[in-house]
Order: C-alpha cells, then structure tokens, then sequence
C-alpha cells in the first residue's frame, strides 16, 4: 500500500532570521521543494530593553506574509509557524503574535527550549550518518543553544541555555576588525558562560564516550561549511559531508575575527547582512569543541523544521 504524500511548510522565527521550508512529506521521508532564510534580527535590542522592537516585529511580519503567500502557491496543505529564543523572551510577545497573526491568519507558537532540542534531535536524525548510533548535537542560534545527546528515537539528554551568538554580541562593542584580542575575550566569556552552572557539563560527559564529532545544526555551521569550500551555493550534499577538524574550525575563526566586517562581507559563504554576528557563532562551537574533548566538527542542515515536519 503506497503512503499518502501531502505538502506541508514550516516557519522557524528565530532571534536573527526567519526561516521556511516548503517539503513535500511521504511517511517519514521528506522532499525539500522551497527554502529560504531572510535576516530580520527579530532580537535587536531584546537584551538591553526586553522587549521586541517594533521595527523588528514589521520586518518579521512582512517576512512571514511573503513565506505564506510563498506555502500558498506550492498548494501546502499544513502550515506551521513556530517562534524561540528572543520570542520567548519578549515581554511584549503577546503584541509580537497578535502582528504575526493579522497576516498569517494564525498565531505562532512559541516553543519552549525543551522543545526545541526535542525537534532539533529528531531533525538532525533525518540526516544519513547521523541517523544511527550515538550522537551530540548542538543547535546554536541567535538567543539560544540546545545540547542533545541520544542514541534513540529520543534524546538521552537534552537541554538549552540562554546563550547564542546575536546574544553574544550584545556584550561587547569590538573595534573593526575585533582582531585576536576580540577572539580571545569572546572565548573567554562563553568559557565563563559554561562555567557558571548553567551546563551541566559533567552529566553530558557520562553520554559522550566514545563520541569524538560534534554534529551542528544551525545557520553558523551551513555558513562555516560553504566558507570552507569557498562558495555561495546551498548544496545540501556537499553542506552534510563536510567535517571541520578543530585545526580548521579555528582557522576559519581567526579569519573571521581578523577581518574587518566589509571583507567578511565578501567572504565566499558568508552572507552578507550576517558577516556581524557569524563570528560569535564560530566561537561558541570552538569552545564547545574544547569543553567536551572533541575534535570534529560536522555539519547539518536539518533541525527543527525538519523535526516539525516528522512531529506531525
């Protein structure tokens, strides 16, 4: 008996971007047809004042108009509006949905960081070599990183903390380029950051053996992977099966932080309007990579999206 096929879309409204993806789902199989991540830096500001901008809460609204009208015209038959970090966060995200909802006719759902790990680990498990046997995961995005460890259909261990890489950057107000003493103070406050009870470090620990590759998913590790390559081009392919040994992650890194921002800009791989904020996302995975013992780095391009369409 052949599985029923339906097209279902999925929009991930995080701190700094706002993602979709259009796929056509058969069982547990998924066929991309439409993806797109437009910046609106959603959480600018959100640190200082706790509040979403209303500049902000437009850019997004019109981001999500133009991604619906986008599901509309590929027949998508389910769709799903999720919201994260700086959402969560908000003190006016009651205001920020009701925006939401007068042009998509449906309010986001904000998800919890609990569940957001949940959906990040069974995205990634989509994903062949990944899809069996232990594996870490890490989701770093703008406001927030999830830690998953698991080896099932569910995580053993799972959790997010309150650090991310546009949350990063609000700490600190770098000359250009931040150059090496820049790198070194933004390491040093992700160490303290991990150092000050927010990680259990220890229990992910007692999971890892013998795990010695980190697996990324997020918009840092897609943008590090094209870099590494010297290309704009999304190939999913080539994305996946690119493993980043410590060695390069922090060649990468260095070049990242030693550049002023007009030639980040220019960097194959690294989006423009995001050549501000990747650097910060670079470091949290290097001192990841450190904390944990780990010596490689492989790239995701599925997770919470992905995991959403499989929830379903």
């Amino acid at each position: 008996m052949s599985q029923s096929s339906s097209v279902r879309t999925v929009i991930d409204i995080g701190t700094n971007s706002v993602k979709v993806l259009v796929a056509r789902v058969v069982g547990s199989a998924i066929e991309p047809i439409f993806e797109k991540n437009i910046q609106t830096r959603l959480g600018r500001g959100l640190y200082e004042t706790k509040r979403l901008s209303d500049a902000s809460i437009r850019h997004t609204a019109e981001v999500i108009a133009e991604y619906m009208n986008t599901a509309r015209s590929y027949g998508s038959e389910r769709n799903i509006i999720v919201a994260t970090s700086a959402a969560r966060d908000a003190e006016n995200h009651q205001e920020f949905r009701q925006a939401i909802h007068a042009v998509a006719g449906q309010y986001p759902e904000i998800i919890s960081g609990d569940r957001e790990a949940e959906l990040a680990y069974r995205g990634i498990r989509a994903q062949p070599g990944l899809d069996s046997g232990l594996v870490f995961v890490v989701d770093v995005g703008g406001g927030s990183t999830e830690f998953i460890v698991g080896s099932g259909e569910t995580p053993a261990f799972s959790i997010s903390i309150p650090l991310g890489s546009v949350r990063a950057m609000s700490q600190f107000n770098f000359a250009d380029p931040p150059g090496e003493e820049g790198l070194n103070r933004c390491l040093e406050f992700v160490r303290e950051f991990l150092d000050s009870g927010t990680l259990p470090k220890d229990q992910i620990r007692r999971h890892l053996d013998p795990i010695s590759t980190l697996a990324g998913t997020g918009g840092t590790t897609t943008f590090l992977s094209k870099m590494f390559h010297e290309t704009d081009d999304f190939d999913r392919e080539q994305i996946e099966s690119t493993v980043l040994d410590r060695a390069t992650l922090m060649k990468l890194t260095n070049r990242l932080w030693t550049s002023p921002l007009e030639q980040r800009k220019k960097i194959p791989g690294i989006p423009p309007e995001r050549a501000d904020v990747i650097p910060f996302g670079a470091a949290i995975h290097l001192v990841i990579l450190d904390e944990f013992n780990l010596d490689k780095l492989v790239a995701s391009t599925r997770g919470i999206r992905t995991g959403l369409l499989l929830d379903e």
